[in-house]
This record gives C-alpha cells, structure tokens and sequence, in this order.
C-alpha cells in the first residue's frame, strides 16, 4: 500500500476510507446514544427505540466488514510518522485490530441476544421471524457479554480518539490530519505563522 498525498503534498487516507470512518463513528454515537438511554432512562418508548439500535448495530457490522473488505484491496494507507518507535507502532496496529474486532462482535452478540426472546422483531426494513425458541437464561448471559462488549468498545475508541488528539495538541504531527483532511496539523500551522511572521509561535 502506497503513501497517498494530497495537494500540498501531506500524507493521508484515501477518500473511500476517510468516507468510510466518519460513517462509523455516527454510527457508533447512534449506538451510545439509544443503548445509554434504553440501559438508564425510564418511560421512554422502548420497542421503537430497540429498532433504531438493532439496526443501527446491523449497519455498524456491514460497514466493519466493507471496510476490511476495502482495506484488504484498494486502500491506501500513509506511513506512521518516523518518531514513532517500533513499540508504539505495534500498539497501534493491535489497538486497531481490537477495535475491528469489536465492530465485528459486537452486533453478533446483540442479534444472538435479540433472537434469544423467540419472537420476531423489526431490524432495519424487515421483520425478523421468531427463529429460535425462547430462552431466557441464555438471553441474560448473552445479554451481559454484549453490556460488556459495548463498554469495552467505548473505552477502545475513547482511547483511540484521545491518542489522536494528543498526537494532533501535543505532539504536533499529521496523525489527526490524516484521517481529518479539514484539520491543519499543529506543526504545519506553526510554520505558517512564521512564514507569515503576522503573530505569535503556537505553542505545542
């Protein structure tokens, strides 16, 4: 996989994976959002609101799995940034297939848990017949492994994000531009200002 650079000649990710990122993480708030309130809120409407989540998880899975199908062929990915040593790459590559994983998982355990009530139920523009019978034993332990799969998830990405961000505020790097075409890297603004010579140095 080659390097791909933009105009001004930065590194960055192809446009279909851009695309398909920023399509994930609405996804996943939609997710946050409807699993917390149906987990902490009461008299809210329940069934229209498991609908939502259900099919917001079914597409969260088809996106995991188009963009492992995209990464596998016509991707292109910019090279780590020299600083970074062999540990942290690693660190990064594994956070990156945890978190694939996950994506992939953890729809599965709530389609194993919905279908563990044994009667049909709306996902996306279908009704689902009852497929198997109901078990409710069953349905509480898979319904506590997706619990814990969806706070495992979370922390995944809020680990993501926050090293991203700290790559972008203190260290100054490209990493957050990469994947944020519309974000200007810490460093290359820096420059700029120099160049101008029409303020202050931002500070790292």
């Amino acid at each position: 996989m080659r390097d791909l650079r933009n105009g001004e000649g930065r590194p960055r990710f192809d446009f279909v994976t851009i695309q398909l990122h920023w399509l994930t993480v609405t996804l996943i708030a939609l997710q946050a959002a409807t699993g917390l309130t149906l987990q902490y809120a009461h008299g809210v409407p329940v069934q229209p609101l498991l609908a939502v989540h259900r099919s917001g998880g079914a597409l969260v899975w088809c996106v995991a799995l188009w963009r492992l199908l995209w990464r596998a062929t016509f991707a292109r990915f910019p090279a780590f940034p020299d600083w970074m040593s062999g540990v942290q790459k690693w660190i990064a590559t594994r956070t990156e297939h945890v978190l694939y994983a996950l994506l992939l998982f953890q729809p599965l355990t709530g389609l194993a848990t919905t279908l563990m009530l044994g009667k049909p139920f709306a996902l996306l523009l279908w009704t689902v017949p009852a497929i198997l019978p109901r078990n409710l034993e069953l349905w509480q332990m898979l319904f506590a492994t997706h619990r814990v799969g969806a706070y495992c998830l979370f922390a995944i990405i809020v680990g993501h994000a926050g090293l991203a961000l700290m790559h972008h505020y203190v260290f100054g790097d490209e990493v957050l531009a990469r994947m944020a075409p519309w974000v200007r890297p810490r460093g290359e603004l820096r420059l700029a200002v120099i160049e101008r010579g029409t303020g202050p140095v931002v500070p790292n």
